[in-house]
């Protein structure tokens, strides 16, 4: 796969994936990491901000819709993720964010880390509280777990629409790299994003027909990158997601 320039590329970190999108996912864009339960695209995301701060100094931010956040640390520890030590360290916000369903669109945000806002908030507001984490700690990089949760508080597909579009340029013009998972079984979620908004796709699956069953990830679509069209074997290693050579 022939290499980019790497001021354009931003690096993921995860084993065996980055050769495939010419050294990493397009820098400021939007990817949306698509698949069913348990195929691995929250371990793959969290990879994605945990190696960043990590191995290449550049401060995440993970907004978390459904899972509880102390819960979902402990989760992560036992990939070798210790995203506890990255908030310590100030090179990491959890926004721990629950939807609600009262007379609107609802976001309660229930972090105080960083002097987050814990009070009640419109869905449209999360981009300011995203926008206030970016300045405290300099981030690069987003992830948003997930977009199928955003799809409860929503009557119809413009107003959601109206969401993905405003999220996605608030954080293109702050110059985030981000990943926003999505459930492959909310299909209009998932075409709505992929039509009006995102940059890349990411489809991970869990193959149970033929004669090896397992996990495997597809790169559908990738704006700005000579990509692999391979069905592409993953697995879980002791560090988390590793992709195989084909």
């Amino acid at each position: 796969m022939r290499c980019f320039n790497m001021e354009d590329r931003c690096p993921t970190g995860i084993m065996g994936f980055d050769n495939l999108v010419g050294g990493g996912l397009p820098r400021s864009r939007t990817v949306l990491v698509n698949g069913t339960c348990g195929t691995g695209k929250t371990v793959f995301s969290t990879q994605f901000l945990y190696r960043g701060a990590v191995d290449y100094g550049e401060p995440g931010i993970l907004v978390m819709l459904e899972q509880d956040a102390e819960e979902f640390k402990d989760d992560m520890r036992s990939f070798n993720i210790d995203l506890k030590r990255l908030e310590d360290e100030g090179k990491l916000i959890i926004i721990n964010a629950k939807l609600t369903h009262r007379e609107g669109n609802f976001l309660e945000l229930k972090s105080e880390t960083h002097d987050i806002n814990p009070d009640m908030a419109t869905v449209d507001n999360l981009t300011e509280v995203i926008r206030g984490a970016v300045d405290q700690i300099g981030a690069k990089r987003v992830v948003l777990d997930s977009l199928s949760s955003m799809t409860l508080s929503f009557e119809d597909s413009r107003s959601l629409r109206h969401l993905i579009l405003n999220l996605n340029y608030t954080l293109k013009s702050l110059g985030l790299t981000t990943l926003i998972i999505s459930d492959e079984i909310a299909g209009d979620v998932t075409e709505a994003a992929e039509k009006y908004v995102v940059d890349g796709v990411l489809t991970l699956r869990y193959v149970t027909v033929g004669p090896d069953p397992g996990r495997t990830l597809v790169i559908d679509k990738m704006r700005k990158t000579r990509h692999s069209e391979n069905i592409h074997t993953l697995r879980f290693g002791d560090d988390g997601i590793e992709i195989l050579e084909e």
